[in-house]
């Protein structure tokens, strides 16, 4: 047994733990030693959508004309689902269903739970958006299993009218319910765009007019299927664009449900800018902080930025890169397998150098790739913030601007913005908003301001500090050069 307190060596493989689930006899994609395999559902289930209720979760998909519509899936670990039922046991008008309608009825359903109860919103693009609502109740009987199931109301009529698709509530704290949809070019005559309007706090009607809050215009067409979220005060969207075969995935955010939002491309088709496949299984190396304490490992391991990099800027691994990172963590593993001597400790830690050294590597290749493609127009945006910052006269509330505030209104981490901007400048961030604001005093300065009004318009706490600052960036004091 290995005896070496300091290191261990974790393979993450998405596990799951479960308690009396249903599992398909057909087709199960838990292998039943904590990992499963892809699809979790071999059926066609439309536009799925999924949300949790405690220890449970519930998935609805499209079902078109079909009756019963509005299937119900239930799970406890989101890999085995159990049908339990349907939402929607007839359409309306009964005249028109009564007859095969192919590709009309119920078009990408929503499903979410406030207040104890399940809503279920849906665009029919002929009718208008509807609703059913319905309370989870225990399942009678035990021999069926522990799935838990939903008495459903008769569907509303919401939104009359056409055209309206993708439907999605939001319950805000205050108990206000906010809708956001997306249009079909088929009934409307438009699309890409998404619009959002307040209805009763039951959900049952509009109280206004709807607002279009984006719209993808050509850069992102078919803009559609929007999931409405909020999260520590920002209102999210999250929905695809570009159309199924070439689309990609939206996220956007604002303060407002209104907007305006800013927006990003988070994900595109399966495929990584290097052209490989994107890969679901990952790596964690855990080790006390102790084992680098005075060592030049531990003294460097500030200059590995990739630790504050957030999950969405990963490292995305050709197969050759993430075999070299295996071989590197298979060494590792079969050093902790021998009991530890006076080596062990000077072994492990020169393997796990060189495991940081190669991520660092593959990072500087990923930075490369991403400043000349995905984010090839990040210089120009960050340009855009300055300006905007200045404009909208932030920088009476929050002072000079930072890399932090920039990063976060960019959708990105600090770390991988600076170096991203260093990849694309060869400058840091923190010196390109120097120059900015630097150059905005020239203006300033040369308009007639005075120091003092042009510290203060810059956002500088005192004259004194902007003087310091103007003179090691220019060599002149300000007084100076208004002189000159």
């Amino acid at each position: 047994m290995c005896k070496f307190k300091y290191c261990c060596l974790l393979l993450a493989l998405n596990p799951f733990w479960v308690s009396a689930q249903y599992k398909s006899q057909i087709w199960c994609p838990d292998n039943g030693d904590g990992t499963y395999t892809n699809p979790v559902l071999y059926a066609d289930y439309s536009d799925p959508d999924v949300c949790a209720v405690g220890e449970d979760y519930y998935l609805t998909a499209s079902s078109f004309n079909c009756v019963p519509g509005l299937p119900i899936l239930h799970s406890r670990d989101l890999v085995n689902w159990e049908i339990v039922g349907h939402a929607l046991l007839e359409l309306e008008p009964k005249d028109l269903f009564d007859k095969p309608q192919h590709g009309k009825g119920v078009w990408a359903p929503a499903i979410r739970h406030h207040n104890d109860t399940l809503y279920i919103y849906w665009g029919d693009p002929d009718q208008g958006i509807f609703m059913v609502k319905g309370k989870p109740i225990p399942n009678p009987s035990p021999k069926e299993g522990s799935s838990k199931r939903v008495e459903w109301s008769n569907p509303i009529c919401v939104i009359a009218g056409k055209g309206m698709i993708d439907p999605c509530p939001l319950w805000n704290e205050d108990g206000r319910c906010y809708l956001v949809n997306a249009w079909a070019n088929s009934r409307a005559g438009f699309n890409s765009v998404l619009s959002v309007r307040e209805l009763s706090a039951d959900g049952t009607k509009a109280i206004s007019q709807p607002r279009i809050v984006f719209d993808g215009g050509q850069e992102n067409h078919t803009t559609e299927g929007p999931k409405f979220y909020k999260r520590d005060g920002w209102y999210w969207i999250l929905c695809p664009a570009g159309g199924v075969a070439m689309g990609w995935q939206l996220a956007m955010r604002s303060k407002s449900p209104y907007g305006p939002y800013e927006w990003k491309r988070v994900m595109w088709q399966g495929k990584t800018d290097m052209g490989e496949e994107i890969h679901t299984k990952g790596w964690a190396l855990l080790f006390d902080t102790e084992l680098l304490r005075n060592t030049e490992l531990g003294r460097r391991m500030v200059d590995y930025h990739f630790f504050s990099y957030t999950t969405s800027e990963a490292l995305l691994l050709t197969p050759e890169q993430r075999q070299s990172i295996v071989t590197l963590l298979d060494e590792i593993r079969k050093e902790l397998l021998h009991d530890e001597d006076s080596h062990t400790l000077r072994i492990v830690t020169s393997q796990i150098e060189q495991v940081l050294e190669l991520v660092a590597r593959y990072y500087t290749l990923q930075l490369s790739t991403s400043a000349t493609s995905t984010n090839s127009d990040l210089l120009p945006r960050f340009e855009q913030l300055l300006r905007k910052y200045y404009d909208d006269g932030t920088q009476r509330q929050q002072g000079l601007p930072t890399v932090k505030y920039c990063a976060q209104q960019l959708f990105l981490s600090p770390n991988y913005f600076g170096d991203l901007i260093r990849e694309l400048t060869g400058d840091s961030a923190t010196s390109h908003i120097r120059r900015f604001i630097m150059q905005r005093a020239q203006q300033l300065l040369m308009s007639g301001a005075t120091i003092s009004e042009t510290a203060e318009s810059l956002g500088f706490d005192y004259p004194q500090h902007f003087t310091r600052q103007f003179k090691k960036h220019f060599g002149v004091t300000p007084s100076d050069f208004v002189k000159k």
